[in-house]
């Protein structure tokens, strides 16, 4: 059954919030001139359902754990994709600042087409330069993840 609220004003009462279960609005009218004798019914409207923590039968919270294992998820991710992750960020970051600054200059004497041209080969420009430039800063940094961290081993190395 589903929540209904209303507002039902009596004579000599005035306005009552009230509550009731019931399957239809129909239902919920019924009942609430049941409860409260007759009146007017305003407002009547199912009740807004609160999301309390979701458990499944195991008594699992599942809000708290998958939101755990998302981050996790997308920690290993970048760990292991590094190179890619910021080559994505970069090119995306350049394709906005390219649209944004051709949406910003004033073209007076310029054709539309001549303009919209520009933006597309700003944009373009910029996302795979500052895409490359993420790749290469994240395989910099990827190579860092997966250096040896054994001092001794580096020691033995430098002789």
């Amino acid at each position: 059954m589903t929540k209904w609220r209303a507002k039902f004003y009596r004579d000599g009462v005035g306005l009552i919030d009230t509550e009731v279960e019931a399957h239809s609005g129909e239902g919920a009218r019924q009942q609430i001139i049941a409860k409260h004798g007759e009146g007017k019914i305003y407002n009547l409207c199912q009740a807004p359902i609160t999301k309390s923590s979701t458990q499944n039968g195991n008594g699992l919270d599942v809000d708290g754990s998958s939101g755990l294992i998302a981050l996790i998820s997308i920690g290993a991710l970048f760990f292991m994709y590094t190179p890619f992750v910021l080559m994505f960020i970069g090119g995306a970051f350049g394709a906005w600042i390219g649209k944004n600054t051709v949406e910003r200059m004033s073209y007076d004497c310029v054709s539309r087409e001549s303009v919209n041209t520009t933006k597309l080969l700003l944009a373009l420009t910029l996302s795979l330069s500052l895409g490359g430039f993420g790749f290469i800063k994240g395989d910099e940094i990827k190579r860092g993840f997966d250096a040896p961290t054994g001092g001794s081993e580096q020691v033995q190395q430098s002789r």
